[in-house]
């Protein structure tokens, strides 16, 4: 029978950023849930797929949510079962469908037209409880939170200091800023392990992800980097490794300057594991760090050395005896 008898799909929903209220209802993207918003369009259980951009991508809503106008959503599943349906149309090829334009795009109306066979409304359930059972096994105990459930953020901390400010400020002090070491000063705001993620200027890098330095021992941050702590039995280095992965490009903003605030990164969506996934990583990770600052603190002076040998060997000042 032709798709189109068996569900509804729709068009998902247009909702700038500007006007998103932040709350716990997922959005839902053509490549996943995106952000959270205050208000649902759709009630659950639901089913949505990429409309636009990313198509083949199916996912499965139990609660309430908002489908964005990148996707299609069953509107109407006419008495089948919404689990099957999902895992149903994860099984078709959609690129038969696709407009084949330089961004791959779904019509809802094309699509209804795909003939396809479907069983039974019992042989349906039986089909969605075995495959839901794996599925559920699989992530158990992990959820997908805001950026923000599992971070400190120390921004109100940070002192800027302009060039001529540090000229009179020279010392052994390292001076972060969006990148790295800027300068060194003669005292410090900070002190201990720290994840410093860039806030404007060089926010992201080529990939898409965010600009991530992680820091330890004492030193001095200026305005262009946000400076972060995991928190909640999530680890410092287990953040670094995390937002190193992320794609932000939807959370920035500014044309010209591009910025990334404290309400954008707070909201981006991460899948947390459970509590003993969490402390098992943590366990393998940690001595790793450990071992990373270790030889970078036993480095620095070295090169440190180096540079201000090298010259005056080369030179002739000094000879080796």
């Amino acid at each position: 029978m032709p798709l189109g008898d068996v569900v509804e799909l729709k068009r998902g929903y247009d909702l700038p950023k500007k006007k998103r209220i932040a709350g716990s209802v997922p959005l839902v993207s053509s490549s996943g849930i995106s952000d959270y918003h205050a208000e649902a369009k759709v009630r659950g259980p639901g089913v949505v797929t990429g409309r636009y951009g990313t198509l083949g991508q199916v996912y499965f809503l139990r609660d309430d949510f908002w489908p964005l106008n990148t996707t299609l959503y069953v509107r109407d599943f006419k008495g089948n079962d919404p689990r099957f349906i999902a895992y149903f149309l994860e099984s078709l090829d959609f690129s038969a469908y696709s407009d084949k334009a330089a961004v791959p795009g779904l019509n809802r109306n094309h699509l209804h037209q795909a003939l396809v066979r479907l069983p039974p409304l019992p042989e349906q359930r039986a089909i969605a409880h075995v495959l839901g059972t794996l599925d559920d096994k699989i992530p158990e105990g992990w959820a997908v939170k805001p950026l923000g459930d599992v971070i400190e953020m120390h921004d109100k901390k940070r002192v800027p200091l302009n060039s001529r400010e540090r000229a009179k400020r020279r010392g052994q002090f390292r001076y972060y800023g969006a990148v790295g070491v800027v300068d060194y000063v003669d005292d410090f705001l900070f002190d201990g392990v720290y994840v410093l993620v860039g806030e404007d200027g060089s926010v992201i890098d080529s990939d898409g992800r965010p600009v991530v330095q992680y820091v330890w021992g004492q030193f001095w941050v200026n305005n262009h980097a946000h400076v972060l702590r995991g928190r909640s039995g999530f680890s410092n280095e287990h953040l670094s490794l995390l937002l190193g992965e992320l794609s932000i490009m939807p959370y920035v903003t500014g044309a010209v300057q591009p910025k990334l605030s404290q309400k954008n990164l707070k909201s981006i969506p991460i899948v947390l594991p459970g509590e003993a996934a969490t402390m098992a990583f943590a366990n393998q990770i940690e001595p790793v760090f450990d071992s990373v600052r270790d030889n970078s603190d036993e480095i620095e002076p070295l090169a440190a050395l180096r540079d201000e040998v090298l010259p005056r060997l080369v030179s002739g000042e000094v000879g080796v005896a």
